[in-house]
């Protein structure tokens, strides 16, 4: 096989803790270093980021201010690779990693696959992001090759790789996107009859939020843009990717009816409600795979409701400001 020549995009934004070693690791990779560039987009940085990239033999492009969206967009306009690939600056790389997403891509060109991830594994800094890891947020591993037609967030933009030409194609990542840019990407690739897979050797570990605030300030951005993305795609939308907000919303009307009625039966209701959203949490928790003691159940339930409100806020958040900029648009 004749590797072809890759281009390795990053968006970073005060990034010091991570990137030095993020940067390591794919200098560190089993591929030609003459057959790869590593692209930065920087969206205006004011710690040691920009200091850090300087030792490395990468093309940094400055885009302060400028969404995530629009980052990943001009990033893949100054790549000049065959192959994009996409990772995150909190990220670090096996060494095999990049041959096999570009071996597998190459093996799957036959079958319409266009696009290529693999699992995501955490980097556990602390007790916040220890409990995080245990969340079922995350990708941690795959059964063997998958190959879909229709399933959007089978790879991440955390370790992906695409044929650059189908990028085009589709007109590429959506400027007005601050999260879910991956989502929508794979969505366009798919609708255009492309395909996508998964393999379980290109593996990255993948730092885990370290405090509460940025998970949930992660999560909101990213449910927003998905939130946002489901309004203006017809068809995208998963009749899963709604419960969060729909449970949330039955909550304050279980809630609204014990307050108004003063009833044993709404509260006993309301309790019912409960105790069904617990079950699925201590089931959805179970199912990531990994052997919990008893003990972590308490702090991992208000992680995972947490999480759960957040997802709902912001899918919410993001479909309305969706929903009124189509109304202005088509009202002009």
């Amino acid at each position: 096989m004749v590797l072809p020549f890759v281009s390795i995009n990053l968006v970073t934004f005060n990034s010091e803790k991570t990137i030095d070693n993020c940067l390591k690791s794919i200098f560190n990779l089993d591929y030609p270093r003459g057959k790869m560039e590593v692209v930065v987009a920087d969206g205006g940085s004011t710690d040691g980021t920009l200091e850090i990239l300087k030792r490395y033999r990468v093309k940094v492009i400055s885009c302060e201010g400028r969404r995530i969206g629009e980052c990943r967009q001009i990033a893949l306009e100054e790549s000049t690779g065959e192959v994009i690939v996409l990772t995150d600056s909190d990220v670090e790389v096996g060494r095999n990693w990049l041959r096999k997403l570009v071996e597998t891509l190459n093996e799957l060109e036959g079958e319409g696959v266009v696009g290529v991830g693999g699992p995501d594994t955490g980097i556990i800094t602390n007790t916040v992001s220890r409990y995080i890891d245990m969340l079922p947020v995350h990708v941690k591993e795959y059964h063997g090759l998958v190959i879909t037609s229709d399933d959007p967030m089978v790879i991440s933009a955390c370790n992906a790789a695409y044929k650059r030409e189908a990028l085009k194609e589709v007109g590429g990542f959506n400027r007005e996107l601050n999260g879910a840019e991956d989502v929508e990407i794979n969505w366009k690739l798919l609708r255009n009859g492309y395909k996508l897979a998964q393999t379980p050797e290109a593996c990255i570990r993948h730092r885990r939020k370290e405090t509460i605030k940025s998970f949930v300030r992660q999560r909101i951005r990213n449910s927003a843009g998905l939130g946002y993305i489901c309004a203006q795609n017809k068809g995208l939308a998963r009749l899963n990717w709604f419960l969060p907000s729909v449970s949330l919303i039955l909550t304050f009307v279980f809630l609204w009816l014990v307050l108004k009625l003063e009833t044993i039966q709404a509260l006993t209701l309301f309790t019912v409600y409960l105790a069904i959203l617990i079950v699925v949490g201590v089931w959805r928790i179970k199912g990531v795979g990994e052997e919990i003691k008893a003990l972590n159940y308490p702090v991992l339930l208000f992680l995972f409701f947490l999480w759960m409100i957040t997802e709902a806020l912001g899918f919410m958040m993001g479909f309305s400001i969706s929903m009124i900029r189509l109304r202005l648009l088509h009202s002009n």
